[in-house]
């Protein structure tokens, strides 16, 4: 069993994943979901493909190592995720609006 996940601040919201596989993703007007807890089988190969097509590598399959996890790992899943969002976010610049800033349109935020 693997878990897929999008990285809702990397995507874009293209609706690849979507249009090839809809038992799975779905898209939003700003970003992609998944909509199943866990993939396996013949679905993962297409996963995969899908992952390494996705424009902005927003996708992220993992092993699911024990599918019944208590509350203290899904905290520090939680956790873990917000340290990484953290840290996304202190390597790149977003405008007001929250879209990702080119660094060449950085030092016009600055004024």
């Amino acid at each position: 069993m693997h878990e897929v996940s999008i990285d809702r601040l990397r995507c874009v919201g293209c609706g690849l994943c979507e249009e090839t596989l809809p038992e799975v993703f779905q898209v939003d007007h700003v970003a992609a979901d998944v909509i199943v807890s866990g993939v396996d089988g013949a679905l993962i190969a297409e996963v995969a493909a899908v992952m390494h097509d996705c424009p902005v590598a927003a996708i992220c399959v993992r092993p699911l190592l024990h599918p019944a996890a208590d509350d203290d790992d899904q905290e520090c899943d939680r956790e873990e995720e917000h340290r990484n969002i953290r840290q996304y976010q202190r390597e790149h610049r977003y405008a007001p609006n929250g879209h990702l800033v080119q660094p060449h349109h950085a030092e016009r935020l600055q004024r």
